[in-house]
């Protein structure tokens, strides 16, 4: 058996949103042979990356940190035994998830093992991978008013949304400028500081958050790929939901990833993470494509795509499915396709 303990490229990196599909695309690929399923090994959650603090972190890729270089090289050899949990899971909400996440984790882990590994707080630190180990890199987008809906309806609302914008990110904004001023106008629209201070919890602003985490997060990560900094596969959920064999097999054709019959078997079962009341688990004239259409507030639909404007991303709009005519979707179907 090949040897791939020091074989950083034959790693595969899955990153996207919360609620966009990530789990799903790291199960298909799990059931490649001989496979280290990694599941968010730099969540907070547990004691090494904790202390690490990589989740929503900028890497600028010039940089070496060192501590953060051997963890993640532990993680890309699949060296990585077992991730020690730093939460007493009876004491936090989402009991049930949390505690699936745990067995999740606790997979078999041994050497000679190609590691899959997942990460829905990765965008800022993928192109660092990229200089550092340059495994292969596949990122999944999601209409933001359906990984909302999702997120709303499952109860699991990430909270970094001030660690984001927090002092680990100023090099980011530093760098960027165009991404701060992005931020900043976001943030007047949200009236930040009005509802931070006030302590203010309501859905609609929770989803707001949400929103505007996921532009910032994913215009960064699509511009890296634009200006050809990052090299990355890209799928979309929709796509995948209604074609999910004709995608896997692209990406698989892009990063000479042997297609496994496995994988087959494997695309049309729901994610672990797919809640009792997913429209993938009821027998109704609806799909998690157009449920937002149904179930979203009016108002946080408006905010979604006033946002999406406010960033130049043009890849989603009132339509369920990704925008024909946007640039960026061109221009990854033309990529992949002339790989």
């Amino acid at each position: 058996m090949k040897d791939l303990r020091h074989s950083y490229q034959n790693s595969i990196v899955i990153n996207g949103s919360a609620r966009s599909g990530t789990t799903w695309l790291w199960e298909i690929f799990c059931t490649i042979k001989n496979s280290l399923p990694l599941y968010e090994p730099t969540d907070s959650r547990y004691e090494e990356a904790k202390k690490l603090q990589c989740w929503y972190r900028y890497l600028n890729p010039e940089r070496n940190y060192p501590e953060i270089k051997n963890y993640f090289k532990m993680i890309l050899t699949g060296q990585v035994r077992k991730i020690k949990r730093s939460y007493e899971s009876g004491s936090r909400l989402c009991n049930e998830y949390l505690l699936l996440r745990e067995r999740i984790s606790q997979f078999k882990f041994c050497l000679h093992r190609l590691p899959v590994i997942k990460f829905v707080r990765g965008h800022f630190f993928l192109n660092y991978l990229q200089v550092n180990f340059s495994p292969k890199i596949i990122t999944i987008l999601r209409h933001p008013c359906a990984a909302l809906e999702s997120a709303l309806r499952v109860g699991l609302i990430d909270p970094g949304f001030e660690t984001m914008l927090g002092d680990r990110n100023k090099e980011l904004f530093k760098n960027y400028p165009d991404l701060m001023e992005k931020c900043r106008k976001s943030l007047e629209l949200l009236k930040f500081k009005e509802s931070y201070f006030n302590g203010q919890t309501s859905k609609i602003r929770i989803g707001k958050r949400y929103i505007i985490k996921w532009c910032i997060s994913n215009c960064f990560m699509i511009n890296e790929i634009k200006r050809n900094r990052l090299k990355a596969t890209v799928t979309f959920y929709e796509n995948l939901f209604q074609n999910p064999t004709f995608e896997i097999n692209k990406i698989c054709k892009f990063w000479d990833i042997e297609y496994d019959k496995r994988m087959t078997s494997r695309i049309n079962i729901a994610s672990v993470s797919a809640h009792k009341d997913s429209p993938l688990k009821k027998k109704e004239n609806i799909t998690v494509l157009n449920q937002w259409k149904k179930s979203l507030e009016p108002e946080l639909q408006d905010f979604t795509f006033t946002i999406l404007d406010l960033f130049d991303l043009d890849i989603y709009n009132h339509h369920e499915h990704p925008n024909k005519n946007s640039k960026f979707v061109e221009y990854i179907s033309k990529s992949v396709l002339n790989k």
